[in-house]
């Protein structure tokens, strides 16, 4: 483009003054031809310098982002995966938990309201009283609701254990 310029300066100057605006129309043709030259080369500069940064983006930037990110959700995974493994190391603790307890529960015949009788220690105590309880409700001829020998525990999730 600076050799346009140049040729319109060179041709300004062949050109006589009688020939009115002509030379200067020319020479300011050519300061606009440079003045545009050099806009062109300072954009086509910065269009290979965001050319540069997007390369160095794709190939340091991103990759290292991305591995932040996968580092991040690997540490909440192994934080989960312990979580999990406490949890299921509680449930099977639960599990294996034996009765602290038995209770009575009495369900009364005529209104079908429940109520625990008693709690015993050992499952064999609770039975026991069950019979004893049936036996002298009906030698008085005494009508005797459901009564059931429920296992107790310290923490709920047993084996057994209603829900």
């Amino acid at each position: 483009m600076t050799d346009h310029a140049n040729e319109l300066r060179r041709y300004s100057r062949k050109i006589g003054h009688p020939a009115g605006d002509v030379p200067s129309v020319m020479l300011a043709a050519a300061d606009e031809i440079e003045r545009l030259a050099a806009r062109l080369e300072a954009a086509e500069k910065e269009r290979d310098a965001l050319r540069n940064e997007i390369a160095c983006v794709k190939e340091v930037e991103f990759p290292r982002k991305a591995q932040a990110v996968a580092d991040a959700w690997k540490g909440k995974c192994k934080r989960l995966e312990a979580e999990r493994d406490a949890l299921h190391a509680k449930i099977e603790q639960m599990e294996k938990q034996e009765p602290a307890g038995y209770g009575v529960l009495y369900v009364e015949a005529a209104n079908g309201e429940e109520d625990w009788d008693s709690l015993w220690k050992h499952r064999v105590f609770a039975e026991d009283h069950v019979k004893d309880f049936v036996q002298a409700h009906s030698e008085l001829e005494e009508s005797v609701g459901a009564i059931t020998v429920v296992p107790l525990y310290l923490a709920p999730g047993a084996k057994g254990e209603e829900k």
